[in-house]
Formats: C-alpha cells, structure tokens, sequence
C-alpha cells in the first residue's frame, strides 16, 4: 500500500461513539480480541465475516478490538488481564493449538461471542504444495463444558417445516438488514438440510441459558440457534458468552444476510461486555448508539424482482477477426518473462489481435502444440520466433498509445482502463525501458477493493462489452488477460474466507458490487474466469460464486488457465461438427439380463482451458477407446477455440462420445438459474434456444445439468426444470442430471422419461448414481492410488446396483484421477451382468425396454 487511510464509514463511527461517550473516553476500555488467521478454513459459518471488518467496526464503537492469529493466542494473548472477549468467527474450526489457552482464559471469566458449533473441530498446520495450509481433523467436542464450556449442540431441525421464531424478551434487538425482510427471511441453505441448536442439558444448572432466536417446527420450540450462556457454575464464574448460530447466516452471497450477521456479533460483543460487567453503562448506550448509526448505513433497499428483455444473437463469446494464413505470425515465450512483462505482453497481445490475429503466446508446451496443429491444418503458414520481450514492444509499437501503473491489487482496474485507453499495463521502470508515456497512472488512488470496482464502473462501464464479465484474481496469471483486453471485458474479483480478512477487502460490500454488475449486464451473459484463487483458495469460491452469477441468469465459463483466446477464437476452422461414430456403433438387441452403464468423466471439462491442456494429455494416453466413455464439454469452446475442437473431433474413437455440460450454455445452477428475474420462464427460454443452437453445431445429444450439493434434493419433478430442458431441446437424446449422486437419490426415482418436443417422444433422464472422493487441496488429488480410485468407483456402482434387470445406471468418474486404463481395469473388474455403453446407447436401450 502507499497509503493509509480510515475508511469514512469507520471515521464517522468513530467520531459519534466518541461524542456520545464524552468523559468517559479517557477511562480503559475492556478489550475484545478477534481471532483472525489468513487462510483459516470455516466451518457452518458465514466466510464473509470478515474478522479484520468487525475490528474495525467495534473500534469504530469505542471499543478496543485487537486481532490475534493462532500463535499469538497459544502464546497468551487471552493472559492480558483487560481481555474480556474473544470473538470467533469461524464457527466449528479452531486451532488445536489454542484449546488450553481459550479454555484458561475462559476460567477466568472471559466471555466468547462465536459462531457454529464453537471448538467442535480442531485444525492443525500443514503445508501443500509449498503452502502452509490448515487441515480439519473433524469433528472432535472441545465446546462442552467439559472443556472450553460454550456448550454443545442439543438437537437437529429438519430444514423442510422448520420456521425461525423470535424469543420475546430476547436480550438485545435484531434488526434485519434488508427492507421488508425479516428473520425468517433467511433459512439455511438447502444443501445443509436443517438447523442445529444448543443443548440446555450439556450445562450445569446453575448456568442460565437466554435464547434469542428460536427454531420451531410441528412439535413446538424445538431450541435456540442463537442464546446467551451466563455462566454461574465454579469453572466458568462470571462468564457470558453468545452461541451466534450454526449453519444459520451462513451463506455469504446475500449482503443482507452477512450484514445481518456482523450486527448479531457486533451486538453479542456488547451485550457480553456489558452483562459480565466489563463496559460501564455510558460507553454501552455510546456504542449501542454506534451500532444502530451503523445499521442505518449500511440496511439495504428492497429487492425488485429484474425486467427481462430478450436481447437475439446467435453467438454468446465474441471472436477476433479471422487469422490470415498469409500473414506471419510472431511468437514469444513468456516462460522466462517476469510477470510484469508477462501482463504487458498480454496486454499488448489484446490489443494487437482485435485488429488482426498477429501475436502469439507461448506459456506452455502446449501452446506450441496446437501452434503446429494450426500449421498442418494450414490456418497457420509462417511464423517468426522472436526471444526478446523488448523487440516484441518494439515491433508492435504503433498498436498502443503509452503505459497504465497501478498497483498490484488493482490490476483488473489497469486492464480494463488499458482496453479502453488502447495502453498496456506496466511498471515505471518498463515504461521507461520502451520509451512509452504514462497516459494513466492508478497509483495509491483507493483504499479498498470495491472502491476500485465502483470507480472502474463509473468511468469505464459505458465503454466496455456488456455481454461478457470476467471474474478474476488481481494478481493471477496474465494468460486470459488478452482475451479480455481485446473485447473490453469488465473484470471483478470477490474476496472469500481467505482473503476477505486481508487490509481493503471486505466481502460483504465486494458481493454488493457483484450483484449491482451482475443485473446491469446482459441476461444469459457468461462470466469467464473463475472464483477463486491459488492454494488455499483466494476468492468466494466456485459453489457460491456460480450460484451467486445463476440467480442473475449468467453462466460460469472457465478460462483461468487458457491462453491466447485471441488468437484461437479467430482460426478459420468449421462452424459445426459431427460426432459421426454415435451412428456407427449400434446398440445392439437389449439384453434383459443385463445392467447397463453409461460412464461419464467429469469436472472441469465444462471449462474451456481444461481443453487446451489437460484433456489432450488424456486424449493422448493409451487405452482410450476400449471402454465406451462419455467426455464432458461445454459448447463455449467452440466460439473461443473452434480449430482446438476440430481436433479433438477428428480423435473421437467409436466408444467415444461428447456430452454438453454443465446445464447447456454455461455451468450454472439450474434450481437458481434466472430466480432474480420476475419472468424466469422468459429467462430460461431464452437460455434454452441458445443452447439448442450450440447442441445443432456441436452434434451433442445428451447433457448433464447441475443440482446443487450432494445435500440438496435433486430435480425429479415430471413438470420442473428438466422437463422445460426436454419440450425446448429438439434432438436431445437424454438427460444426465447431478454430478455425484444426491443424498436422496436411489435407483427407484433415477431412471425415467419426460416428455419430448413433439409431446409423443420421451426423452430419458439418468440421475448420477456414483460419487469420488472429494479433495480440499489440489496437491492431494496426485497422491491418491490408482488402485484405490478404481476400487471406489467399482464399490460405489455395486452398492447402487439394484435387483431388478434390465438395469441402468448413470455414473462418473473424476477427471482428475482417472485415466481411459483405470476406466478399463473398473469395467474389466466389475464384469457381467455389468454393460459399458455410451450415454446415447444407454438411452436407446432404455427405450427399449420402455417401449410397452
């Protein structure tokens, strides 16, 4: 940072605690420490309560609010005799390390505000890939009594027939964050599956237990998601602590519903403070004060149901111009390029190929591969290699108007400031180095992220392609960064559980922005990029990112990792494609004996970059073509890479078969697909001619569509989403439904038809009926044993193997981990009556067999 400087939120609270204070600022304030650890994994709590933010807020309310990371606890931070509370955030995780330490102070009479199911799973430090990460050992009560005594969880409610209930003379107000809500306003998410709350039985009688937030169901109050513990018993005299919820407010795409959150922390820290004796009465009323001056601010106006208005195109990605096999392509690798030079050569790349495809990238080996695919093709016929990053500058000089600085954590801003100002982005000393003049410098201009984003959205928004977003890291790799250059792509970023507590970030407003950018632009819009980033993972997160960008009706298109976007998307290669081997391999008479499978290798081959690298290994490594395999695809890759796909359309063997996902256009949630919208119908029929238009081209015939979590409950409706897919997809073959088997999912309801275009042909429907073995870090994935890989898949597909026959079954495997000789060593081990097919061939024996 070049500067520091107090939020004006902050300086404004600040400035009314201290004047409704008055004499009493000069006395001591009791202090409040707040547990914060970069990269600290949550658990059933809400990652967008930031710990740095509520520091911030409650020193804004007069109070002394300290941040302690784990060694600093273990070492005795709680020791210091003017803490009386410890706030937590995380909810059910803690450092192992701290459990004495906590426990100790908590004897002492220190109150805990916390979240979750507090101290109920230990983490200890580790290190992945070279990082030092925070690995989960599950769940192990340290919160009892017994040990650190913020109480244990006395019962579950099922999510389905529960309701929030408000306690009356509950010891402090809730005021829900957003007009006309309430707090019933905010249920778990579905994938949880209910509410957990506290138990009275694990305290001792003499500790009173106040509950402030209810759940109810048929049977009555069945307890309190949120209560006050006052402790009287010997261990823990004097202490008052607040269990803040677990599960509940924990979804951090909702602002209303995280801010809610921090004033029910921000409020349990005064009213533990107040009630353990620790804040007199008149800073209590100053910072009470404070708080409802912050409530104001910060309370959100009613949502408004989105106006839908159709907008025709045939093409969802622009492309750049055609690539002229007459003209000489230069080609420079960056492997050994700073990554400065990396963003301005990308940046330079951007804006050389929006006029004419001219420069390429190489950032790995198989950039150099599909270059020489390029050339036997004949799209490409001559190329110059060019080593010096300089002479590059050099030569495409006159594409470019000067140099933009600005700092690292602005990056996204610069690029979209260089799209518009036709600059690259740089530092001083390469400006200087290539003689370019400084038309923009960013420098020191904001405090936090958002800032930047609202600015950028002010100034450049009106320049820029609404049809496309990007969300990506500030400091990611350069790789999609002329892609985005070139076509003026607005680009954001929202902090997570890792980052959201780093100096500037503040997730809550960053999702604020999100929304605001992601109803401004155009419905069935794709956001390219990703939301996350590095090890642990920066960001919010894939599962909420994507579901966030659903319920504004825009898909989620991967390029991360996918260089030269420019260049691929203007090869002259076909518009349209075959998969002629589905014709050539009959299904053969069905066989009454037998249980059919269609295997499928999912995860991340929806993602356009995942094309460019991983699969060709995949494609390339021998055994493919034995078993009948389908390979996952999302259609954008066709707009942003048609000669790639021209490749890998020429390698399809006969067992081979392409399946579109995830959910057609884009990946998106189909359950939260275009809920903004007051016309979802109109929404989700304009999304579906669009997919029918990439199916026609792509010849795909069968598709998976996404569901929510494992937790969540599937679509079986006879009259819901999957039927809307079958009336709107002509040609569609069948419908391959969840990635992983759902929790409620069994053979009996996974296997049906839903009426076709025409109203007379049915369309099957295969919900997935095997899972893999999640991961939390991606070095992890590498050092799982094939063999116990295979041996999953092969006890996952016999436990869901019913009695009945014929027989069939939708499942998948992980792209990650198997290889086409894994998938072959599974169907060789598992044998008769077990049938590989191909999804196609599933849903024509399915047929089959249906046809009385």
């Amino acid at each position: 940072m070049r500067h520091s400087r107090t939020l004006p939120l902050v300086s404004a609270l600040a400035g009314l605690a201290l004047l409704l204070v008055g004499t009493e600022t000069q006395a001591t304030p009791p202090s409040v420490v707040v547990f914060c650890e970069r990269g600290f994994p949550y658990f059933a709590a809400n990652q967008a309560a930031s710990p740095r933010v509520l520091a911030e807020t409650l020193r804004a309310c007069g109070l002394d609010a300290r941040l302690a990371d784990a060694h600093e606890l273990a070492a005795g931070a709680l020791r210091d005799p003017s803490v009386r509370c410890l706030l937590w955030c995380y909810g059910n995780t803690f450092p192992r390390e701290t459990a004495d330490a906590i426990a100790a102070y908590h004897g002492t009479g220190g109150c805990i505000v916390a979240t979750g199911a507090p101290f109920t799973h230990p983490c200890v430090r580790g290190e992945s890939g070279g990082v030092t990460v925070w690995r989960d050992e599950g769940h192990q009560d340290f919160g009892g009594h017994d040990r650190v005594g913020v109480g244990q969880v006395g019962g579950f409610v099922k999510r389905d027939g529960a309701r929030l209930a408000v306690v009356e003379g509950a010891p402090f107000p809730l005021v829900p964050m957003r007009e006309g809500d309430s707090l019933q306003s905010y249920p778990v998410p579905a994938g949880m599956g209910g509410y957990f709350h506290l138990g009275r039985n694990g305290l001792p009688a003499e500790d009173e237990l106040l509950g402030m937030v209810g759940v109810r169901d048929a049977r009555g109050l069945r307890g309190y998601l949120v209560a006050a513990i006052k402790h009287h018993c010997e261990r823990f005299r004097g202490a008052v602590d607040v269990w803040s919820g677990t599960q509940w407010l924990s979804d951090p795409r909702d602002p209303a519903e995280a801010l809610l959150l921090r004033q029910l922390l921000l409020r349990s820290v005064i009213y533990v403070l107040q009630e353990s004796c620790a804040l007199p009465a008149e800073r209590a009323v100053a910072a009470k004060a404070a708080i409802d001056k912050w409530i104001g601010q910060h309370r959100l106006p009613s949502r408004k149901p989105l106006a839908f208005q159709p907008r025709p195109r045939s093409r969802i990605l622009p492309r750049c111009p055609r690539v002229d096999p007459a003209e000489t392509v230069v080609v420079h690798s960056v492997a050994n390029d700073p990554q400065p030079v990396r963003v301005a050569l990308a940046c330079l790349q951007g804006l050389v190929n929006r006029v004419k495809p001219r420069l390429y990238l190489l950032y790995t080996d198989h950039d150099d591969r599909w270059l020489k695919w390029y050339e036997e093709r004949g799209y490409v016929r001559a190329t110059e290699r060019e080593d010096d990053p300089n002479r590059v500058v050099g030569r495409f000089r006159a594409a470019m108007k000067g140099a933009i600085l600005v700092d690292d954590r602005f990056l996204n801003v610069g690029t979209m400031l260089a799209s518009v100002r036709q600059g690259i982005v740089c530092t001083p000393e390469l400006a200087e180095r290539w003689g370019l003049p400084v038309i923009a410098d960013l420098r020191g201009h904001w405090a936090r992220d958002v800032d930047a984003y609202r600015w950028a959205f002010r100034k450049l928004w009106p320049r820029m392609t609404h049809e496309v977003l990007c969300s990506g890291h500030p400091q990611r790799s350069a790789q999609q960064t002329d892609y985005l250059v070139a076509h003026r792509v607005f680009t954001f970023f929202v902090s997570g559980g890792v980052d959201g507590a780093d100096l500037g970030k503040d997730p809550v407003e960053e999702t604020r922005f999100a929304e605001d950018l992601l109803t401004v632009a155009a419905p069935n819009a794709p956001v390219l990029g990703w939301w996350g980033w590095g090890e642990p993972a920066e960001g919010i997160g894939e599962y909420w990112g994507m579901t966030l960008a659903s319920r504004c009706a825009k898909t989620t298109i991967g390029t991360e990792f996918m260089t030269n976007m420019t260049f691929h998307s203007g090869i002259p290669a076909p518009e349209s494609f075959r998969q002629a081997q589905i014709d050539r391999l009959p299904s053969g008479p069905l066989e009454r004996g037998n249980l059919y499978i269609a295997l499928s290798v999912l995860d991340s081959g929806n993602d356009p970059w995942y094309w460019l690298r991983c699969q060709r290994d995949v494609w390339e490594a021998p055994g493919r073509g034995r078993t009948p395999t389908g390979w996952i695809i999302g259609p954008m890759l066709l707009d942003l890479a048609p000669g790639i796909v021209e490749w890998y359309y020429r390698q399809l063997t006969d067992r081979d078969e392409l399946i579109c996902a995830l959910s057609g256009l884009g990946y998106m949630n189909v359950p939260d697909y275009g809920a903004a919208f007051a016309d979802r119908s109109a929404v989700l029929q304009e999304y579906l001619s669009l997919t029918r238009e990439y199916l026609r081209r792509l010849d795909l015939r069968t598709l998976q569509t996404y569901h929510g979590s494992w937790g969540e409950r599937s679509d079986f409706s006879r009259d819901g989403d999957l039927a809307l897919y079958a009336r709107n997809l002509p040609g569609l073959v069948a419908l391959f439904p969840d990635i992983g088997r759902h929790e409620s999912t069994t053979y009996a309801d996974s296997c049906y038809s839903l009426p076709g275009p025409d109203g007379r042909t049915r369309v099957p429907v295969f919900h997935c009926l095997t899972r893999w073995i999640p991961w939390v870090f991606s070095p992890d994935v590498a050092s799982r044993p094939e063999e116990a890989e295979i041996r999953g898949l092969i006890e996952e597909v016999r436990r869901m193997t019913p009695e009945t026959r014929p027989a069939f079954m939708s499942a998948f495997v992980l792209s990650w981990t198997f290889r086409p000789e894994m998938i072959n060593r599974a169907a060789e081990t598992l044998g008769e009556p077990y049938v590989f097919v191909t999804p196609s061939q599933l849903a024509h024996l399915y047929s089959q067999a249906h046809l009385d």
